[in-house]
């Protein structure tokens, strides 16, 4: 190690840097997010609504709802047997959450085939909104971050197993993997009932 890296340990912060930059990082995905929501509700209130595409939502999406809420759970569940130093039961933890957001994106693939099969695709030049479009992209979006949060948490899950981490680097680590993981969870709470529940009080205000 280091002399920096010895110097960056030993010494006491208000906000640990990696934790700043992360809620940084998460602050612009925050305004992604709205930024992709706000677009959606003006291009589909400036639709006639005689012309807009209706559609229910995947109901495979309600399960993953439950999925991603239980992830959350073992996720936290792995920060707190980490804190105790219980290795096997952090290491039971964290693989639960890998295996249950593998299981999140392969119900969110799922979605996507049952909206195409169903004469839904993503792009359609047919369609006078772009509703269903918005829909792929906020939960696929959604889901290129749940990939980055599964290899934060499969680097933590290795580096716990092997027993691998250095002075001072286990805490902060499972504290950045644990943040992010519980950001996504939320914003999936968010993103569904959005996605759920905004076009239909649209369609009840005009």
């Amino acid at each position: 190690m280091s002399s920096l890296d010895l110097r960056m340990e030993e010494k006491n912060y208000i906000v640990h840097p990696q934790k700043f930059a992360l809620w940084l990082f998460i602050l612009t995905v925050i305004m992604i997010f709205g930024g992709f929501t706000s677009a959606y509700i003006v291009q589909l209130d400036s639709i006639e609504t005689a012309s807009r595409t209706t559609y229910d939502l995947p109901p495979i999406l309600w399960r993953n709802l439950i999925v991603m809420l239980a992830s959350s759970v073992t996720m936290q569940f792995a920060i707190w047997a980490a804190k105790r130093e219980q290795n096997m039961q952090a290491t039971l933890g964290l693989g639960m959450t890998l295996v249950l957001g593998l299981f999140f994106l392969w119900g969110q693939w799922q979605a996507f085939q049952d909206l195409t099969a169903s004469g839904l695709p993503f792009i359609d030049r047919d369609r006078v909104d772009n509703s269903v479009s918005f829909f792929y992209v906020i939960t696929g979006v959604h889901g290129v971050h749940i990939v980055a949060a599964i290899l934060a948490v499969l680097v933590t899950l290795v580096l716990t197993v092997l027993r691998a981490f250095r002075p001072g680097r286990k805490k902060i680590s499972y504290e950045l993997a644990g943040i992010f993981w519980h950001f996504l969870g939320l914003l999936w709470v968010y993103l569904f009932l959005f996605l759920k529940f905004v076009p239909d009080s649209l369609k009840e205000s005009v």
